[in-house]
């Protein structure tokens, strides 16, 4: 009989074949040579441990922006897309060799397999290339695996796990840009920011970490809801004035719109109790942080920074954005594409039109839509001065331009289903525990301010964002039931 090697004799060997290799690949290929066996080794190690993978996964989407800039390799890049194809083949070798029915599958095969179906179909009737198709599902529909992924290696008692997964995301962020503002971080300086960018954090986006604020602001607003003693909610007040001034130093104008939009539907949605204490959290929330925030401006950088966020600002970017390259590709895509495309109902193929992707790629349609913005000469002009919202690019017409409209509903019809889902639950009581009462609050606010955000920003296919979410849902989709469980309890 041959002995078996215990899971301990199995990583020890691992480790021991991973400094080998290093040392190998280094001698060989230089530092590039010496990174790529740790990429292999690691997640090989993590394969008895699902949940640690995914937690290291997060970890490395969270730095990856920072990592890539201070190591400026290419095959860096590939890391993130090569762990989730890691994750992915865990839970195909999962699915085929166990062959458990999980939980909360049934919705989600549902919903993805005729999004994958219309995708397929899109990409045959408009002959896209291989390497575009690959590189666009691996940007725009990664969140069908880290979804399925998490629903079926999260079990319920892990919510407290991912609402400090959370919470720590943010609270680094925070961390980051306090330490610029110190002097002791120079990565904003180093990447070339002037001041009204530098809040960068570990995205290398002062627009992210906005972003993250107003999730960081819903999750407070839902924290302070459920909070009994009067010091609790002192402290949540603070850290939501905080979290607000942190938001203006990023200069995510339309964050403050997405902000009212989910803090609107977070009142707004039918609750079952403490209707007044949210009210009465958001009140005290909005006054506190316009006391701080008159305070602030009284310094010379503030001051240029409000006159920069003033009223008359934003009326001209908002027009500037709608007659201006913005306007202009949002006219190309949804009252012309059918004099371009040769299918205007299947779109213009995935990674082959509107996307990122397409644009990366240089294909033929991007450049009718997108290309003539990025290297045109006028583009500051006509662009909101540079801003973010008149570059001619968003998830609504990365979708939509591509997909056509039956698959930007298919694509869409995920979100709002999982918000739906996660709120029906909350609802009716389904999250005993605090961790998951509040994550499943202020999820659904977050999918609507995340729908609306598409429409100006293309934050599809950033992992830092639209994964991040993916988790949040996972963690919640089966309320109170076992991981593994053979039972079928969907709708």
């Amino acid at each position: 009989m041959v002995p078996m090697l215990s899971g301990k004799m199995v990583e020890a060997l691992a480790i021991l074949a991973g400094v080998v290799l290093v040392f190998i690949g280094y001698q060989m290929l230089g530092l590039m040579g010496g990174v790529l066996p740790v990429i292999m080794i690691v997640p090989l190690m993590l394969l008895r441990y699902p949940k640690r993978a995914l937690m290291l996964y997060w970890v490395w989407v969270l730095f990856s922006p920072t990592i890539e800039f201070l190591l400026p390799i290419g095959p860096i890049r590939l890391v993130e897309q090569l762990f989730a194809v890691f994750l992915f083949v865990v839970f195909l070798g999962d699915a085929l060799f166990n062959r458990v029915r999980v939980l909360g599958f049934r919705s989600i095969k549902l919903l993805a397999l005729p999004l994958l179906a219309w995708i397929g179909i899109s990409a045959m009737v408009n002959d896209v290339p291989t390497m575009p198709l690959l590189h666009y599902m691996a940007g725009y529909v990664k969140h069908l695996v880290i979804i399925a992924y998490t629903v079926r290696f999260l079990e319920p008692r892990d919510g407290k796990l991912v609402f400090f997964m959370m919470l720590g995301s943010f609270a680094i962020q925070f961390v980051f840009n306090l330490a610029f503002v110190a002097g002791i971080n120079p990565l904003p300086h180093l990447i070339g920011r002037s001041f009204f960018d530098s809040f960068v954090g570990t995205l290398y986006s002062c627009h992210n970490v906005g972003y993250y604020m107003i999730a960081f602001l819903l999750l407070l607003l839902a924290l302070g809801r459920n909070a009994r003693e009067l010091g609790k909610k002192i402290w949540i007040v603070g850290l939501g004035v905080l979290a607000f001034v942190h938001l203006y130093f990023t200069f995510t104008i339309h964050g403050y719109a997405i902000l009212a939009i989910g803090v609107a539907t977070q009142l707004l949605l039918p609750r079952r109790q403490h209707q007044r204490v949210l009210l009465r959290l958001t009140a005290a929330l909005s006054v506190t942080a316009l006391v701080v925030l008159l305070y602030v401006t009284q310094s010379g950088v503030a001051r240029s920074a409000s006159g920069f966020m003033a009223h008359y600002a934003i009326r001209n970017r908002m027009e500037r954005m709608a007659i201006g390259l913005k306007g202009q590709a949002y006219r190309d895509v949804f009252m012309r594409s059918r004099y371009v495309l040769r299918h205007p109902w299947v779109g213009g193929g995935p990674g082959n039109y509107t996307s990122n992707t397409a644009l990366v790629f240089q294909r033929p349609l991007a450049a009718r839509v997108m290309a003539y913005a990025r290297y045109g000469s006028d583009y500051s002009l006509r662009s909101a001065a540079g801003s973010i919202l008149g570059a001619p690019r968003s998830g609504i017409l990365a979708i939509w331009g591509e997909l056509g409209p039956l698959g930007t509903l298919l694509y869409w019809s995920f979100y709002f289903y999982a918000g739906y889902r996660i709120w029906s639950q909350n609802r009716n009581e389904s999250y005993p525990d605090l961790y998951r009462k509040c994550l499943a609050e202020a999820l659904p606010p977050m999918m609507v301010g995340f729908f609306v955000l598409s429409f100006l920003v293309d934050v599809l296919p950033h992992p830092q964002l639209n994964l991040g979410l993916w988790i949040w849902a996972g963690a919640l989709w089966n309320p109170g039931l076992s991981q593994g469980d053979p039972v079928e309890v969907d709708e």
